[in-house]
């Protein structure tokens, strides 16, 4: 045990992407296509296939957790005060996104214990993840205290939510004095019922986005890369893997058809993670800026227009801000960007 320890602390990035693949990849490969399908082209068990849209959601927080796990090893000393705000926090935190989660199935006129069950054990990684920010390890809390106490200046977060919804819109702009059509957005509906489907997938994303993926990729991972590469390696290294992790999931989606959907897709994101590493930067290490552009990015995507201008914008956005930050110098050993620890050399980080 203690070797595994010792290997951990030593190879923190290695043992963070194993970790984070290994929990997220088995649960959609087993489950994904299951909840895609609603089970229909599989002779799996009655509850396999009611567990498998709640258990495909606990994939999405196998970053986090690998994040918060690899940070308790790492660093397991606890702060002497106690406190149950943990339990508060997971307790209430169970409850209100089990109701998001259980608004989703749209069953509410239908309420019996089981259906409720099914809620709360969705909601129990986001509810853990959540808590976990009042945790009494010193290597969790340190971890994910920029969620509670932003840093960096508030243009950096005002930047973080709006700079996508203007690229959108501008490719929206460049498509009409083109005179190309505008298609349909993949959300759309009338007056509240857009407002209402609006505040829920903000809900959903900053639970799945936020809490699920940030805390990993750019709160554990991105800081560690930095203290051995310039922001444009870590970035590069950090978007492969990233989108790499998605595959199983769009590959349950999208079946033989997933090549169509990636080759654009992935691009875009690709360049969209140096935008996000400036805004990471900018904040000082803030995981809620980055979280923030993050759930920006799923509104986006789902309740304006796409254009073929958009992925331009993307790619021209991102490369301006690789020059203009010059993101092949690396940054300081003291920017608050770049993780610091006690081990002698970069070796500890990888």
């Amino acid at each position: 045990m203690d070797r595994i320890k010792s290997y951990i602390v030593n190879h923190q990035l290695i043992s963070f992407f194993l970790l984070a693949y290994l929990f997220t990849w088995i649960l959609w490969i087993i489950f994904a296509p299951l909840a895609y399908s609603g089970g229909r082209a599989y002779h799996a068990p009655w509850l396999i296939i009611h567990l498998s849209v709640p258990l495909t959601i606990y994939g999405v927080f196998g970053p986090a957790i690998a994040a918060i796990i690899i940070s308790f090893i790492v660093n397991p000393g606890k702060i002497q005060r106690r406190t149950l705000r943990f339990w508060y926090v997971f307790i209430i935190g169970l409850i209100v996104i089990g109701l998001l989660y259980r608004h989703n199935r749209q069953q509410l006129h239908n309420i019996n214990l089981y259906s409720v069950l099914i809620c709360l054990i969705t909601a129990a990684p986001a509810a853990f993840v959540i808590s976990s920010i009042f945790s009494r390890v010193s290597g969790i809390k340190s971890l994910l205290q920029t969620l509670i106490t932003p840093k960096g200046p508030i243009l950096a977060y005002i930047v973080a939510l709006f700079l996508l919804p203007v690229m959108r819109v501008t490719g929206i702009l460049i498509n009409l004095i083109l005179g190309r059509e505008i298609p349909q957005p993949e959300q759309s509906g009338d007056g509240f019922e857009l407002i209402g489907m609006i505040m829920f997938f903000i809900a959903y994303s900053i639970i799945h986005n936020i809490f699920g993926e940030e805390i990993g990729w750019r709160g554990f991972a991105l800081p560690r890369f930095q203290s051995r590469f310039n922001p444009l390696i870590s970035t590069s290294i950090l978007g492969v893997l990233w989108l790499a992790w998605h595959l199983p999931l769009h590959y349950a989606e999208y079946g033989t058809n997933i090549l169509d959907f990636v080759y654009p897709f992935y691009i875009n994101i690709f360049f969209w993670g140096f935008i996000i590493t400036w805004i990471y930067n900018w904040s000082k290490g803030s995981i809620l800026a980055v979280g923030l552009m993050h759930v920006s990015y799923s509104q986006v995507y789902d309740f304006l227009p796409y254009t073929e201008s958009w992925d331009f914008l993307m790619i021209a956005v991102g490369i301006f801000v690789i020059i203009g930050q010059r993101m092949w110098k690396k940054l300081p050993d003291n920017s608050p960007s770049v993780y610091r620890n006690a081990a002698p050399d970069w070796r500890a980080m990888t």
